[in-house]
């Protein structure tokens, strides 16, 4: 973790759009944070986008999405 920190962007879509039903974005330096994603449909397939961006340089960068359904 950076000593100034990082933030956090987090985006919540259906599976195929891209309108959110979440958005967060928060600067931390924490090194573990949990987000409670709200507003999905259940049974459906959702994919989470994450981008982590170092306050201190911000060319420093990390991407990754995951899908899941709620129950």
């Amino acid at each position: 973790m950076p000593a100034q920190g990082v933030t956090i962007a987090i985006k919540a879509t259906p599976d195929g759009s891209s309108t959110a039903y979440f958005e967060k974005s928060t600067s931390t330096t924490a090194k573990s944070n949990d987000f409670t994603i709200t507003g999905q449909e259940v049974a459906k397939i959702n994919v989470v986008y994450i981008t982590v961006t170092s306050n201190s340089k911000s060319s420093n960068t990390w991407s990754g999405s995951y899908r899941y359904s709620a129950k």
